[in-house]
């Protein structure tokens, strides 16, 4: 994760200088839609947009598009702007983002209640239980069929929940 936050950093550092301003409102991305931001944006805010932005496609696999994950993004987004730009800017940037309205303030207001030991280890144990693990094949815990996770697969028709679960942990 560290890795994939420290790339985001770099990206936003390039990209918010480079970027060309126009009016249009900011659209929430996809996977196969670029991110577009308002021209008139500071350049800080540019850069902390763009930063919450690849955030939502980093955890994007974890969340179902109904769901709002900002509670969750904003867990790991504070820390990730005090690291990259230090904690002046993060402070200014949760300032700017609570002032959109919505779901930010309460979301924000939220996650700032924790430490940030407490907040990492909340990122941590909804990461884990969302991962999704390779797993190919349709099946119901009623009637499980054949199953494949990575490179191994195995038939698990009549398997029991726990067979199952043994199965896919492995």
């Amino acid at each position: 994760m560290r890795r994939k936050l420290a790339l985001a950093c770099i990206i936003s550092l390039c990209l918010a200088c480079m970027m060309a301003p126009h009016s249009a409102p900011q659209v929430a991305p996809t996977h196969d839609k670029p991110i577009q931001m308002r021209g008139s944006y500071p350049v800080a805010t540019k850069k902390a947009t763009l930063m919450h932005e690849l955030g939502h496609r980093l955890q994007s696999e974890l969340f179902r598009a109904s769901e709002n994950d900002h509670p969750f993004l904003f867990l790991w987004l504070y820390s990730a702007w005090v690291e990259a730009y230090g904690d002046d800017f993060a402070k200014e940037q949760v300032a700017v983002e609570k002032r959109r309205g919505g779901v930010y303030p309460a979301a924000w207001d939220a996650a700032l209640a924790l430490s940030v030991a407490d907040r990492a280890v909340l990122w941590d144990s909804v990461r884990s239980s969302r991962m999704r693990r390779d797993v190919i094949g349709v099946f119901s815990p009623r009637s499980p069929t054949i199953v494949a996770v990575g490179n191994r697969s195995e038939d698990l028709r009549g398997a029991s929940p726990r067979a199952l679960i043994r199965f896919a942990c492995n």
